[in-house]
């Protein structure tokens, strides 16, 4: 099946006539899927088509509808996750980067940013009670934008004494999609510890492919991994504060599309830079860390 088919297979379901955000969803995306699918780069098809796809199952799900209610469970753990604190923090980093004005205002041309209340309607109870396990749950606003305009953010507004350009493998350059205009917003929880531990299901002495297999088999429902975009907001939010995560380990980014059965990519600090490689799946390092996310597509 080709994608005109996919996208006419889509128009002419039930969940198209009667889901206003998976009509909004369709509405945004049928072009560059299109372009994309017609084109000679497999690889950043695919990942337009994950990230619809990802979208697509947020939209259909009925707990991605926001409520005017607040369920009693999901305020207890806003409050007890600091979320509303945390929100604060994430406009801060995004206007420090450029993604949002000095006072918090949208530059023309981008999608709003999502309120407080927006935001949190991405998240189940349950998804929040594994978000309390994490060994630090951060909360990031991630916006829409191709990759490089996050790489280039973070070189704009360097933070640390003798830190020069970010590096990043060809790897990442190949299988980037997006514009220079932020088109959505993902609201997610990572694990954001400076130093992470190791999770339940990994062996540090086994290859980088198996520890991504072990982890995931042992994983919550609706627990990610990390991938490319959510871990530079994490970079920015630690840099905007003066502390680089990763510093003396780095993170397999086992949730990015450019993981496959060639490349395993991954992200950290390097003494005096920020970090985005690709590493052999047969490789076996004692600093390699995998971090949880929860969270997804936030729907206006």
């Amino acid at each position: 099946m080709n994608i005109e088919q996919f996208i006419s297979q889509l128009e002419s379901s039930d969940a198209y006539r009667h889901n206003k955000a998976v009509r909004k969803l369709v509405s945004e995306s049928r072009q560059i899927l299109i372009e994309l699918g017609h084109g000679n780069d497999g690889e950043a098809f695919k990942a337009e088509l994950m990230k619809f796809n990802d979208r697509l199952d947020i939209a259909l799900k009925p707990s991605a509808v926001p409520s005017s209610k607040t369920a009693p469970e999901t305020s207890e753990f806003i409050e007890q996750l600091n979320l509303r604190e945390q929100y604060s923090d994430c406009l801060k980093t995004l206007s420090f980067y450029g993604f949002l004005g000095e006072n918090g205002e949208m530059r023309e041309g981008d999608a709003p940013h999502p309120t407080f209340e927006k935001a949190m309607a991405v998240f189940t109870p349950e998804m929040l009670e594994l978000a309390a396990t994490f060994q630090e749950p951060t909360l990031l606003l991630v916006p829409e934008t191709s990759f490089a305009v996050k790489v280039n953010a973070i070189d704009a507004k360097k933070t640390m004494e003798g830190q020069i350009g970010t590096y990043q493998s060809d790897l990442y350059k190949k299988t980037d999609t997006g514009s220079e205009k932020i088109t959505g917003w993902k609201a997610v929880i990572v694990d954001g510890a400076k130093e992470m531990g190791l999770k339940e299901g990994d062996d540090v002495k086994q290859r980088f492919d198996k520890r991504i297999e072990a982890r995931k088999a042992v994983r919550k429902h609706d627990e990610k991994g990390m991938e490319r975009h959510a871990y530079a907001l994490l970079m920015m939010e630690s840099l905007r504060k003066g502390e680089p995560i990763d510093k003396g380990t780095y993170t397999l980014l086992d949730d990015d599309p450019a993981l496959s059965a060639s490349d395993v990519p991954d992200a950290g600090w390097d003494d005096d830079r920020v970090r985005f490689f690709a590493l052999p799946p047969g490789g076996v390092g004692g600093h390699a860390r995998l971090r949880s996310a929860v969270g997804g597509v936030v729907l206006f």
